[in-house]
């Protein structure tokens, strides 16, 4: 019974949420943790044009979106293993703690994006 309890308080005591938006094929592997000075989200986004993301901070919630092309293959190709996700994806991460906006940083490095969202003081 402590274990639930102690879960359920866990939840509800986390900084923010994050989920990906219904609709669509995918959502890449997120990373979120919290400093003193900041929330740090980083994305594994391998194969996919940075020059084409889209990150955008509206109100508490962070939205990043994208697409990972899919390479060009024959048209008799047969699979024996299908495991990376292609097409277009979109995460929203939503903060319950104010953010400074302008202050927000991104940068893209061998295939993570790094979002920096310092807290507002």
């Amino acid at each position: 019974m402590h274990f639930l309890t102690d879960l359920y308080q866990f939840n509800h005591t986390l900084a923010f949420r994050t989920g990906a938006a219904s609709g669509l094929d995918w959502s890449p592997p997120t990373d979120v943790y919290e400093t003193e000075e900041a929330f740090v989200v980083t994305l594994e986004l391998a194969g996919v044009d940075h020059k084409a993301l889209q990150i955008r901070f509206l109100h508490d919630t962070l939205t990043l979106s994208g697409e990972r092309s899919d390479p060009a293959k024959p048209a008799s190709v047969r699979y024996a293993q299908l495991e990376i996700n292609y097409g277009p994806f979109r995460k929203e991460i939503r903060f319950a703690l104010p953010i400074e906006r302008q202050a927000i940083s991104a940068r893209c490095r061998e295939g993570l994006l790094k979002v920096v969202l310092p807290k507002a003081r």
